[in-house]
Protein backbone atom coordinates (compact mmCIF):
# COMPACT_ATOMS: atom_id res chain seq x y z
CA UNK A 1 0.00 0.00 0.00
CA UNK A 2 1.30 3.46 -0.89
CA UNK A 3 0.57 6.70 0.95
CA UNK A 4 -1.91 7.66 -1.78
CA UNK A 5 -4.04 4.54 -1.38
CA UNK A 6 -7.49 5.19 0.04
CA UNK A 7 -8.12 1.57 1.00
CA UNK A 8 -5.30 -0.59 2.47
CA UNK A 9 -5.48 -3.44 -0.05
CA UNK A 10 -2.83 -6.16 0.05
CA UNK A 11 -2.40 -9.39 -1.96
CA UNK A 12 -4.25 -12.26 -0.30
CA UNK A 13 -1.99 -14.84 1.38
CA UNK A 14 -2.45 -18.01 3.41
CA UNK A 15 -2.02 -15.90 6.56
CA UNK A 16 -5.24 -14.01 5.73
CA UNK A 17 -7.57 -16.92 6.51
CA UNK A 18 -8.52 -15.57 10.00
CA UNK A 19 -9.52 -12.25 8.44
CA UNK A 20 -11.93 -13.93 6.03
CA UNK A 21 -13.32 -16.22 8.71
CA UNK A 22 -13.96 -13.27 11.05
CA UNK A 23 -16.61 -12.03 8.60
CA UNK A 24 -18.49 -15.34 8.25
CA UNK A 25 -21.13 -14.39 10.81
CA UNK A 26 -21.98 -11.04 9.20
CA UNK A 27 -21.80 -12.11 5.54
CA UNK A 28 -25.40 -12.24 4.23
CA UNK A 29 -24.37 -13.38 0.74
CA UNK A 30 -24.33 -17.06 -0.26
CA UNK A 31 -21.80 -16.50 -3.05
CA UNK A 32 -18.80 -18.85 -3.08
CA UNK A 33 -16.67 -15.93 -4.25
CA UNK A 34 -16.04 -15.07 -0.58
CA UNK A 35 -14.74 -18.54 0.35
CA UNK A 36 -11.09 -18.38 1.38
CA UNK A 37 -10.20 -21.46 -0.66
CA UNK A 38 -11.44 -19.76 -3.84
CA UNK A 39 -9.80 -16.42 -3.07
CA UNK A 40 -6.40 -17.97 -2.38
CA UNK A 41 -6.70 -20.85 -4.84
CA UNK A 42 -7.52 -18.69 -7.85
CA UNK A 43 -5.17 -15.89 -6.87
CA UNK A 44 -2.84 -16.71 -9.77
CA UNK A 45 -5.66 -15.79 -12.17
CA UNK A 46 -7.39 -12.89 -10.43
CA UNK A 47 -4.50 -11.27 -8.51
CA UNK A 48 -6.85 -11.01 -5.55
CA UNK A 49 -6.35 -8.33 -2.91
CA UNK A 50 -8.22 -7.83 0.34
CA UNK A 51 -8.62 -5.08 2.94
CA UNK A 52 -10.53 -4.37 6.11
CA UNK A 53 -11.76 -0.80 5.79
CA UNK A 54 -14.16 1.01 8.11
CA UNK A 55 -15.41 -2.30 9.46
CA UNK A 56 -15.98 -3.86 6.02
CA UNK A 57 -14.20 -6.68 4.24
CA UNK A 58 -13.28 -5.46 0.76
CA UNK A 59 -12.06 -7.69 -2.07
CA UNK A 60 -10.50 -6.40 -5.28
CA UNK A 61 -9.38 -8.52 -8.22
CA UNK A 62 -8.28 -8.33 -11.85
CA UNK A 63 -10.86 -9.10 -14.54
CA UNK A 64 -8.82 -10.23 -17.53
CA UNK A 65 -11.78 -10.26 -19.94
CA UNK A 66 -12.45 -6.56 -19.43
CA UNK A 67 -8.84 -5.61 -18.66
CA UNK A 68 -9.75 -3.79 -15.48
CA UNK A 69 -10.18 -4.28 -11.76
CA UNK A 70 -13.46 -5.26 -10.15
CA UNK A 71 -14.70 -5.70 -6.61
CA UNK A 72 -16.96 -8.00 -4.65
CA UNK A 73 -19.81 -6.52 -2.66
CA UNK A 74 -18.45 -5.19 0.65
CA UNK A 75 -19.24 -7.29 3.72
CA UNK A 76 -19.77 -5.63 7.08
CA UNK A 77 -22.19 -5.26 9.96
CA UNK A 78 -22.71 -1.48 9.81
CA UNK A 79 -25.13 -0.90 6.93
CA UNK A 80 -25.16 2.83 7.70
CA UNK A 81 -21.57 3.12 6.46
CA UNK A 82 -22.07 1.21 3.19
CA UNK A 83 -22.60 4.38 1.13
CA UNK A 84 -19.38 5.84 2.52
CA UNK A 85 -17.45 2.65 1.81
CA UNK A 86 -18.77 2.51 -1.76
CA UNK A 87 -17.57 6.06 -2.36
CA UNK A 88 -14.13 5.07 -1.12
CA UNK A 89 -14.18 2.11 -3.50
CA UNK A 90 -15.13 4.42 -6.37
CA UNK A 91 -12.16 6.64 -5.53
CA UNK A 92 -9.94 3.56 -5.37
CA UNK A 93 -11.02 2.52 -8.85
CA UNK A 94 -10.51 6.07 -10.12
CA UNK A 95 -6.99 6.05 -8.65
CA UNK A 96 -6.35 3.04 -10.89
CA UNK A 97 -7.45 5.25 -13.82
CA UNK A 98 -10.57 3.15 -14.37
CA UNK A 99 -13.99 4.75 -14.76
CA UNK A 100 -17.12 3.56 -12.93
CA UNK A 101 -17.04 1.31 -9.89
CA UNK A 102 -17.61 -2.30 -11.00
CA UNK A 103 -18.93 -4.90 -8.58
CA UNK A 104 -19.02 -8.47 -9.86
CA UNK A 105 -20.68 -11.55 -8.38
CA UNK A 106 -23.40 -9.44 -6.78
CA UNK A 107 -26.25 -11.56 -5.44
CA UNK A 108 -29.87 -10.35 -5.60
CA UNK A 109 -29.54 -9.18 -1.98
CA UNK A 110 -26.44 -7.20 -2.89
CA UNK A 111 -28.16 -5.63 -5.89
CA UNK A 112 -31.09 -4.66 -3.68
CA UNK A 113 -28.75 -3.01 -1.17
CA UNK A 114 -27.04 -1.05 -3.96
CA UNK A 115 -30.35 0.03 -5.47
CA UNK A 116 -31.43 1.41 -2.11
CA UNK A 117 -28.39 3.69 -2.11
CA UNK A 118 -27.91 4.52 -5.81
CA UNK A 119 -31.14 3.65 -7.69
CA UNK A 120 -30.43 5.94 -10.65
CA UNK A 121 -26.69 5.47 -10.90
CA UNK A 122 -26.24 1.81 -11.73
CA UNK A 123 -26.38 -0.64 -14.61
CA UNK A 124 -27.00 -4.32 -13.81
CA UNK A 125 -25.92 -7.20 -16.07
CA UNK A 126 -26.64 -10.88 -15.50
CA UNK A 127 -25.01 -14.08 -16.76
CA UNK A 128 -26.71 -17.45 -16.18
CA UNK A 129 -23.35 -19.24 -16.56
CA UNK A 130 -22.29 -17.93 -13.15
CA UNK A 131 -25.44 -18.76 -11.18
CA UNK A 132 -24.53 -20.92 -8.18
CA UNK A 133 -26.24 -24.17 -7.20
CA UNK A 134 -27.10 -24.37 -3.51
CA UNK A 135 -28.60 -27.49 -1.95
CA UNK A 136 -29.88 -28.60 1.41
CA UNK A 137 -27.10 -30.59 3.08
CA UNK A 138 -29.60 -33.18 4.30
CA UNK A 139 -30.94 -33.65 0.77
CA UNK A 140 -27.51 -34.46 -0.67
CA UNK A 141 -26.63 -36.67 2.29
CA UNK A 142 -29.79 -38.80 2.18
CA UNK A 143 -30.94 -38.48 -1.46
CA UNK A 144 -34.43 -39.01 -0.11
CA UNK A 145 -37.64 -38.32 -2.01
CA UNK A 146 -39.01 -39.16 -5.43
CA UNK A 147 -37.05 -36.44 -7.20
CA UNK A 148 -33.73 -38.03 -6.23
CA UNK A 149 -34.76 -41.65 -6.79
CA UNK A 150 -32.39 -41.96 -9.76
CA UNK A 151 -29.48 -40.80 -7.60
CA UNK A 152 -30.27 -43.41 -4.96
CA UNK A 153 -30.44 -46.05 -7.69
CA UNK A 154 -27.07 -44.91 -8.99
CA UNK A 155 -25.50 -45.27 -5.55
CA UNK A 156 -27.11 -48.67 -5.01
CA UNK A 157 -25.74 -49.88 -8.34
CA UNK A 158 -22.28 -48.62 -7.45
CA UNK A 159 -22.36 -50.44 -4.12
CA UNK A 160 -23.42 -53.69 -5.81
CA UNK A 161 -20.80 -53.38 -8.54
CA UNK A 162 -17.97 -52.44 -6.17
CA UNK A 163 -18.79 -54.13 -2.83
CA UNK A 164 -15.33 -53.40 -1.42
CA UNK A 165 -15.61 -49.63 -1.87
CA UNK A 166 -14.61 -47.41 1.04
CA UNK A 167 -14.58 -43.74 1.99
CA UNK A 168 -11.88 -42.00 4.00
CA UNK A 169 -10.61 -38.54 4.77
CA UNK A 170 -7.78 -37.19 2.66
CA UNK A 171 -4.47 -37.30 4.53
CA UNK A 172 -0.95 -36.30 3.64
CA UNK A 173 -0.29 -39.93 2.75
CA UNK A 174 -3.10 -40.01 0.16
CA UNK A 175 -2.36 -36.68 -1.55
CA UNK A 176 -0.32 -38.22 -4.35
CA UNK A 177 -3.13 -40.70 -5.06
CA UNK A 178 -5.62 -37.85 -5.34
CA UNK A 179 -3.31 -36.05 -7.74
CA UNK A 180 -3.20 -39.17 -9.90
CA UNK A 181 -7.03 -39.18 -10.05
CA UNK A 182 -6.83 -35.57 -11.17
CA UNK A 183 -4.30 -36.50 -13.86
CA UNK A 184 -6.51 -39.34 -15.08
CA UNK A 185 -9.60 -37.13 -15.17
CA UNK A 186 -7.86 -34.60 -17.41
CA UNK A 187 -6.53 -37.34 -19.67
CA UNK A 188 -10.03 -38.76 -20.18
CA UNK A 189 -12.01 -35.50 -20.34
CA UNK A 190 -12.30 -33.00 -23.16
CA UNK A 191 -10.40 -30.01 -21.86
CA UNK A 192 -11.52 -26.42 -22.34
CA UNK A 193 -9.85 -23.06 -22.02
CA UNK A 194 -8.98 -22.40 -18.40
CA UNK A 195 -8.35 -26.03 -17.45
CA UNK A 196 -4.66 -25.36 -16.80
CA UNK A 197 -5.70 -22.68 -14.32
CA UNK A 198 -8.06 -25.14 -12.63
CA UNK A 199 -5.32 -27.76 -12.39
CA UNK A 200 -3.03 -25.24 -10.74
CA UNK A 201 -5.79 -24.37 -8.27
CA UNK A 202 -6.40 -28.04 -7.42
CA UNK A 203 -2.70 -28.75 -6.88
CA UNK A 204 -2.37 -25.71 -4.63
CA UNK A 205 -5.45 -26.75 -2.63
CA UNK A 206 -4.18 -30.29 -2.11
CA UNK A 207 -0.71 -29.13 -1.12
CA UNK A 208 -2.03 -26.56 1.38
CA UNK A 209 -5.18 -28.25 2.70
CA UNK A 210 -4.44 -27.61 6.36
CA UNK A 211 -3.38 -24.00 5.95
CA UNK A 212 -6.44 -23.21 3.85
CA UNK A 213 -8.79 -25.05 6.21
CA UNK A 214 -10.12 -27.51 3.66
CA UNK A 215 -11.97 -30.70 4.49
CA UNK A 216 -11.38 -33.54 2.03
CA UNK A 217 -12.65 -37.02 1.31
CA UNK A 218 -11.88 -39.81 -1.14
CA UNK A 219 -13.32 -43.09 -2.43
CA UNK A 220 -11.38 -46.31 -2.90
CA UNK A 221 -12.25 -49.41 -4.89
CA UNK A 222 -9.99 -52.42 -4.38
CA UNK A 223 -7.62 -50.08 -2.57
CA UNK A 224 -7.31 -47.63 -5.47
CA UNK A 225 -8.39 -44.01 -5.06
CA UNK A 226 -11.05 -43.36 -7.71
CA UNK A 227 -12.56 -40.05 -6.55
CA UNK A 228 -11.84 -37.15 -4.22
CA UNK A 229 -13.44 -33.89 -3.16
CA UNK A 230 -12.49 -30.78 -1.20
CA UNK A 231 -14.50 -28.03 0.47
CA UNK A 232 -14.74 -25.66 3.41
CA UNK A 233 -17.24 -23.40 5.18
CA UNK A 234 -18.12 -20.20 3.36
CA UNK A 235 -20.32 -18.86 6.17
CA UNK A 236 -21.89 -20.02 9.42
CA UNK A 237 -24.75 -21.65 7.45
CA UNK A 238 -23.25 -22.75 4.15
CA UNK A 239 -20.46 -25.16 3.17
CA UNK A 240 -18.75 -24.72 -0.20
CA UNK A 241 -17.64 -27.73 -2.27
CA UNK A 242 -14.73 -26.39 -4.31
CA UNK A 243 -13.38 -29.48 -6.04
CA UNK A 244 -14.75 -32.86 -7.07
CA UNK A 245 -12.94 -35.25 -9.42
CA UNK A 246 -13.49 -38.94 -10.20
CA UNK A 247 -12.23 -41.64 -12.52
CA UNK A 248 -14.98 -41.80 -15.15
CA UNK A 249 -14.24 -45.50 -15.71
CA UNK A 250 -16.10 -46.20 -12.45
CA UNK A 251 -19.78 -45.62 -13.12
CA UNK A 252 -21.39 -43.79 -10.22
CA UNK A 253 -18.17 -42.52 -8.66
CA UNK A 254 -19.26 -38.88 -8.84
CA UNK A 255 -22.65 -39.64 -7.29
CA UNK A 256 -21.05 -41.62 -4.48
CA UNK A 257 -18.36 -39.11 -3.55
CA UNK A 258 -21.02 -36.39 -3.56
CA UNK A 259 -23.26 -38.35 -1.17
CA UNK A 260 -20.52 -39.58 1.14
CA UNK A 261 -18.93 -36.15 1.50
CA UNK A 262 -22.31 -34.53 2.22
CA UNK A 263 -22.89 -37.10 4.98
CA UNK A 264 -19.73 -35.94 6.73
CA UNK A 265 -20.22 -32.21 6.47
CA UNK A 266 -21.16 -31.00 9.98
CA UNK A 267 -24.90 -30.65 10.52
CA UNK A 268 -24.53 -27.01 11.54
CA UNK A 269 -24.32 -26.22 7.82
CA UNK A 270 -27.85 -26.18 6.44
CA UNK A 271 -26.71 -25.58 2.88
CA UNK A 272 -24.07 -26.86 0.48
CA UNK A 273 -22.89 -24.62 -2.35
CA UNK A 274 -21.71 -26.60 -5.38
CA UNK A 275 -20.84 -23.45 -7.30
CA UNK A 276 -21.56 -22.55 -10.93
CA UNK A 277 -21.69 -24.56 -14.16
CA UNK A 278 -19.65 -22.03 -16.22
CA UNK A 279 -22.04 -22.55 -19.14
CA UNK A 280 -20.95 -26.17 -19.67
CA UNK A 281 -24.03 -28.09 -20.82
CA UNK A 282 -23.10 -31.40 -19.20
CA UNK A 283 -22.21 -29.78 -15.90
CA UNK A 284 -25.44 -27.75 -15.91
CA UNK A 285 -27.51 -30.88 -16.49
CA UNK A 286 -25.71 -32.70 -13.68
CA UNK A 287 -26.12 -29.88 -11.18
CA UNK A 288 -29.81 -29.41 -12.00
CA UNK A 289 -30.41 -33.15 -11.60
CA UNK A 290 -29.71 -32.83 -7.87
CA UNK A 291 -32.62 -30.37 -7.55
CA UNK A 292 -31.00 -27.29 -6.00
CA UNK A 293 -32.84 -25.54 -3.20
CA UNK A 294 -31.54 -22.21 -4.49
CA UNK A 295 -30.27 -21.21 -7.92
CA UNK A 296 -28.33 -18.13 -6.89
CA UNK A 297 -28.15 -15.58 -9.70
CA UNK A 298 -25.16 -13.26 -9.75
CA UNK A 299 -24.84 -9.90 -11.43
CA UNK A 300 -22.26 -7.40 -12.53
CA UNK A 301 -23.18 -3.93 -11.28
CA UNK A 302 -21.58 -0.82 -12.75
CA UNK A 303 -21.99 2.28 -10.59
CA UNK A 304 -21.53 5.84 -11.81
CA UNK A 305 -21.23 7.67 -8.50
Amino acid sequence: MSSTDIIPFHPVTLEDRPILESFYEVNPYFSCDYTFSNLIGWNHVYRTEIAVHKGFLLIRFWNEENKRHAYLMPVGADDARLREVLLDMEQDQARLEEKNLTIMGATPEAVQALEAIHPDQMVTLDNRDFSEYIYLRESLATLSGKKLQSKRNHCNRFERTYPDWSYEEITEESLSECMEVENEWYRETDTTEGMSDERRMIRFALEHMGEIGLMGGLLRVEGKVIAFTLGMPQSSRCFDVNIEKADVAYDGAFTMINREFARRIPEQYTYINREEDMGLEGLRKAKLSYKPEILLDEYTVVLNL
